[in-house]
């Protein structure tokens, strides 16, 4: 057998097996440190003990056995605690809410999670955007490497009576709040499409401006 033909068999075998590992779903792990490898980005020691927690937190597994169309991944990590934290969406093409939802390895019924009953105003400044075409859009603009895509609504409840002073000094008590806890924020968000084929990554660093959108919210008017 010519050198050549070696080679080309070789190569072939390579593409097959690459293609065979993509068919499965923990191929994120080879994504993440291909691009961690190729791009050295600043505090990349974050996002590498993200990666080393999935294994021990059983997500590849998870991932390999929880039959899903769609699969979305938020893992977070504090920059200062180095706390890590997991959440895992896995969604059938025509529900709107997730078939299963786990937070931190552990199963949470979606059902009780995101019950709105008739609290429909609040449900659409909360988990609204936790079910599935919310999702897809947002994970269809993220880029590989980028600021957090974060949240921005701050919701201020209010009673019968209004106390316009109160609630901007409630806005802005908040707004400091959130700036604390997002500056010491680093993700990766994941998605894995299999109505697709697709499997979309995202490293997310702390902004350096934020933008809130304050919501009045009164639980005696939402209905």
């Amino acid at each position: 057998m010519s050198i050549a033909r070696l080679i080309f068999l070789l190569l072939l075998v390579s593409v097959f097996k690459i293609s065979l590992a993509q068919d499965k779903v923990n191929n994120i792990d080879i994504i993440c440190q291909t691009f961690l490898n190729e791009n050295p980005i600043p505090n990349h020691t974050l996002f590498q003990k993200i990666i080393a927690q999935r294994k021990p937190n059983h997500l590849l597994t998870r991932l390999d056995t929880i039959t899903a169309d769609y699969v979305f991944i938020i893992e977070t990590i504090n920059s200062k605690s180095e706390a890590i934290s997991i959440e895992e969406y896995y969604f059938i093409k025509e529900d709107t809410i997730p078939k299963k939802y786990y937070a931190d390895s552990q199963f949470y019924s979606p059902k009780r999670i995101y019950r709105n009953t008739e609290f429909e105003y609040y449900f659409s400044l909360t988990r609204y955007w936790e079910t599935l075409n919310p999702m897809l859009r947002k994970f269809d603009t993220l880029q590989p490497y980028q600021t957090l895509s974060y949240n921005p609504f701050i919701i201020i409840s209010f009673g019968c009576v209004v106390f316009e002073e109160i609630e901007a000094m409630q806005a802005a008590e908040e707004k400091n709040k959130r700036i604390k806890e997002l500056e010491k924020i680093y993700q990766i968000l994941t998605l894995v499409d299999k109505v697709h084929h697709r499997t979309i990554v995202s490293f997310q660093i702390p902004p350096q401006t934020f933008n809130f959108i304050v919501r009045r919210y009164s639980p005696e008017g939402d209905f």
